[in-house]
């Protein structure tokens, strides 16, 4: 593990590369059910970072809300930090998805957007168009310069990929999301993000995503029946739930835990509150097995690719 990614703090909030801020603790979207329910509960419980995409076809709804509760002055549009993404048929024109996605959400801005996926078009199941990567770029970059989007990132890259992305970009990306949890912490990614300061954010960052729970070893890697896990959350009087997500913001991460159950909402949005000592800690990175979940060798994305091969 390398210590340098050690902060002394639990941060509410990350400062990215461009000086904006991004609250740490996000609500995460895919697969919600009830969107506009639970976004709004969300929201009124103190959630400041609301995660859609084009490929979630709920940016419509997650617009509803944030004009319902920026209209009756609930919150302000600088309190809300909205992140979308460019989904892989609309990589030759990020201006226009962007613009579309900005009608659906029925605002002038979003906070980040990101390239959802590094792989191209798809007809029938079939990868059938790829945009190099310096253009999708030049247009992501295009997105800020016109006011669009405040910040500009990258979804599901690897170190080799990202590294490609920076030395070619006029606007470096400010933030990856990448699935992180104990049982595939990504040590190598995080370390290079933070040495050339990109913000890192955890997708699925509790391992218990649907199709987390879909894979074949997933009884046999549950995150909640981890002994270390359960001693740690009966020595902190904390859930499963919480010790996680508080590992990952010790890491200095930001995480968009989703759920559409109240308590849990509220548990994981406590999960900064506390700190553990350090050796815990470790405890937690010492689990590591490099165990992806979401998309694995052998199982793969559109287009038939193994894109972690």
């Amino acid at each position: 593990m390398d210590n340098s990614i050690i902060t002394n703090k639990l941060n509410t909030k990350i400062k990215l590369n461009n000086s904006y801020e991004m609250p740490t603790v996000g609500f995460g979207t895919y697969l919600l059910e009830d969107v506009e329910v639970n976004v709004r509960n969300a929201i009124k419980m103190g959630y400041r970072v609301i995660d859609t995409a084009t490929l979630y076809k709920n940016e419509e709804q997650v617009g509803n809300v944030v004009n319902e509760l920026i209209n009756n002055k609930t919150i302000t549009r600088e309190d809300i930090f909205i992140t979308t993404k460019l989904w892989n048929d609309d990589q030759e024109d990020p201006v226009g998805a962007l613009k579309g996605s900005l009608k659906k959400l029925r605002l002038d801005y979003v906070d980040l957007y990101l390239i959802h996926w590094p792989i191209g078009k798809v007809e029938n199941g079939i990868h059938v168009k790829q945009t190099p990567v310096y253009k999708i770029w030049e247009n992501m970059e295009k997105c800020v310069e016109l006011g669009l989007t405040r910040s500009i990132g990258v979804s599901n890259y690897n170190v080799q990929l990202l590294q490609n992305l920076y030395s070619l970009a006029k606007i470096k990306p400010s933030v990856i999301q990448a699935e992180i949890h104990p049982n595939f912490s990504q040590q190598e990614l995080v370390a290079f993000c933070k040495k050339f300061g990109i913000t890192v954010v955890g997708f699925n960052p509790l391992a218990h995503g649907a199709s987390t729970k879909r894979h074949k070893d997933f009884d046999k890697f549950d995150l909640f029946k981890n002994k270390t896990i359960i001693d740690l959350s009966t020595k902190y009087k904390k859930s499963p739930a919480q010790i996680i997500l508080n590992w990952h913001i010790w890491r200095g991460l930001g995480i968009i835990p989703k759920s559409s159950n109240l308590e849990r909402q509220k548990e994981n949005l406590e999960s900064i509150n506390f700190m553990m000592e350090e050796e815990d800690y470790i405890k937690i990175n010492n689990i590591n097995i490099d165990f992806r979940s979401v998309y694995t060798k052998g199982k793969p994305h559109v287009g038939n690719i193994d894109l972690f091969a």
